[in-house]
C-alpha cells in the first residue's frame, strides 16, 4: 500500500470501493495509507505488540480493511470472525487465541462471552451507545481519524505470523491457521498469474471478510498489484450481484460455484438485462465447478468461469486454470508454479495418471501456513511419513495433468477391495 501511496503518479488510484445499501465509500491508495496509519498508531496507544492478537468481529466494514493493514504495521496478528457466528463459535476461538483486543459493534457484543474481560484486555466498539456488558469497552468512534498520519512500521522476519484463521475440521474443535507476512509472495504471484490482476484491474471477491479468500485475495492480493479491491457488503440477491458487475466496471470476478447456482436459478434471462461487457476474467473456489454449471456461464454470462484449488492451510491458490489454458470442464486444473502435486496411494506413493487417491502437495510452496495455533500435533498430523502435505481431498490426475476432484477423504470406501466415493 505504501509504495503506491508515495508513488505520485499512483498515489490517486482507486485502492477500494465499499459498497452497502445507497452508500459508497471509496479509498485511493494514500487514503487507504493514511487510514491504516492512524489505526495503527490507536493499537500502539493501547499497548498492542508483535504477535498480539486482534480479533474483528465485524459485518463487512471498511475498518475491518484499516484494522487489517494496522496489524501488519504494528506486527500484531489480525483474526477475522464471521459476524454470523454463535455464541458458541465465538466463546471457543476467544478462549483458544486470547485476544489482546476484540473489534466489533454494539449489535454484536452480546455474543462475546461473559467472561471476555479475563482474556481480552479491550473491546474496542466502532460506534455507540456502549452496550455496558463488559468493562473493558471503548468507543473508538471517531478516533482513529484524530490519529498522526505517521506511524514507523515494525520490521519482522519474513515467517513472522501476519493473521490467524480459523477453519472447522471434521472432528475436533475449530483450527486456528497461522499464516506470515511471508505468504505474500505466493499471493502476489497467483493475483498476477491465476486472476490475471494488473494496476487497472478492478476485482470483486464476493467473499465475506472472515473467509480467508475474501482476505487474501478479496484484498492483499489487489493491493499488492496495485489494482482495485472492490467490496459488496449487500447480502445476495441475484439483481444486485449483475447490478455490481454492471455499476463498478468489474474487470475480474472470484466467486464460488454456489452463487453462479444461484444466479442460474434466477434464471438465464435476468443477466441478458445487464452489462458486464467489462469483464474479461472471472474464477471461481470454494467447491467443485461441475461441467453444467460451467456451460452455463459460458452461455449466458458470455465468460468461461476457470476453477481454482486451495485451503485455508494452504495460504494462496496451489492448483488453477489459468486463463492462458484450455479448460477441461469439471477440472480444478494443474499445479501453479511453486507447487508440486500428487495423488498418493494408501502407503503415500505417488500414482500414475487416472489412478484415484489423496491429493497431497510437497511442502515449501510460498504461503504455507505457519502451523495451528497451540496445537502442534494437530499441525504435524497434516504430513504423512514420507513429507507430504495431506489435503483430505480425493481427486485422480489425467495423463495431461489435470486433477479432478472427487470428493473428501471421509467419504472414501471400500467396495469388493476397490476403493470407491461414497454418497
Amino acid at each position: 500500500v505504501d509504495r503506491w501511496a508515495m508513488d505520485p503518479d499512483k498515489k490517486d488510484r482507486t485502492a477500494l470501493i465499499f459498497e452497502k445499501g445507497d452508500t459508497v465509500e471509496t479509498y485511493t491508495y494514500l487514503q487507504l495509507r493514511d487510514r491504516s496509519v492512524q489505526w495503527a498508531n490507536l493499537l500502539d496507544r493501547y499497548g498492542f505488540e508483535s504477535e498480539d492478537r486482534l480479533f474483528v468481529f465485524l459485518p463487512p466494514c471498511p475498518q475491518i480493511y484499516f484494522a487489517l493493514l494496522a496489524c501488519a504495521r504494528i506486527g500484531a496478528l489480525f483474526c477475522p470472525i464471521y459476524a454470523t457466528s454463535t455464541f458458541d463459535e465465538v466463546s471457543v476461538r476467544i478462549e483458544d487465541a486470547a485476544p489482546k483486543g476484540i473489534l466489533t459493534h454494539p449489535d454484536l457484543a452480546e455474543m462475546l462471552p461473559a467472561d471476555t474481560q479475563e482474556t481480552a484486555e479491550f473491546v474496542f466498539l466502532i460506534e455507540g451507545p456502549l452496550p455496558n456488558l463488559f468493562p473493558s469497552e471503548i468507543l473508538i468512534e471517531g478516533i482513529p481519524q484524530q490519529m498522526p498520519t505517521e506511524f514507523s512500521n515494525v520490521y519482522l522476519p519474513p515467517r513472522s505470523p501476519l493473521y490467524l484463521s480459523y477453519t472447522s475440521g471434521s472432528t475436533g474443535p475449530p483450527k486456528g491457521v497461522v499464516h506470515t507476512h511471508d505468504d505474500m509472495k505466493g499471493i502476489l504471484s497467483t493475483a498476477t498469474y491465476v486472476l490475471d490482476l494488473r494496476e487497472d484491474t478492478i476485482l470483486w471477491v464476493d467473499a465475506d471478510p472472515a473467509w480467508v479468500t475474501g482476505m487474501v485475495y478479496g484484498v492483499l492480493a489487489p493491493w499488492l498489484c496495485g489494482a482495485t479491491a472492490l467490496v459488496q457488503g449487500d447480502p445476495f440477491e441475484p439483481a444486485n450481484w449483475y447490478w455490481t458487475l454492471e455499476k463498478h466496471q468489474v474487470s475480474v470476478w472470484y466467486t464460488t460455484p454456489r452463487t453462479l447456482n444461484r444466479l442460474k436459478e434466477a434464471g438465464g434471462n435476468l443477466a441478458s438485462r445487464y452489462d458486464i461487457s467489462h469483464l474479461r476474467h472471472m474464477a471461481s473456489v470454494g467447491a467443485l465447478l461441475v461441467p453444467d454449471l460451467f456451460y452455463w456461464a459460458k452461455q449466458h454470462l458470455g465468460r468461461s468461469p476457470h476453477d481454482t484449488y486451495w485451503m485455508t492451510e494452504t495460504g494462496m491458490i496451489c492448483l488453477a486454470n489459468f486463463p492462458s489454458m484450455d479448460i477441461k470442464p469439471g477440472s480444478i486444473g494443474r499445479p501453479v508454479p511453486g507447487v508440486t502435486a500428487a495423488i498418493l496411494d494408501e502407503g503415500g506413493d505417488p500414482m500414475p495418471p487416472l489412478s484415484l487417491g489423496e491429493l497431497a502437495l510437497k511442502p515449501g510452496w510460498p504461503a504455507e501456513m505457519a502451523g495451528l495455533w497451540g496445537d502442534e500435533a494437530r499441525y504435524q498430523a497434516y504430513f504423512n511419513d514420507k513429507g507430504w502435505f495431506m489435503t483430505g481431498d480425493i481427486a485422480i490426475m489425467d495423463d495431461e495433468g489435470y486433477y479432478f476432484h472427487q470428493g473428501r477423504n471421509d467419504d472414501l470406501i471400500k467396495a469388493g477391495g476397490h476403493k470407491v466415493i461414497g454418497p
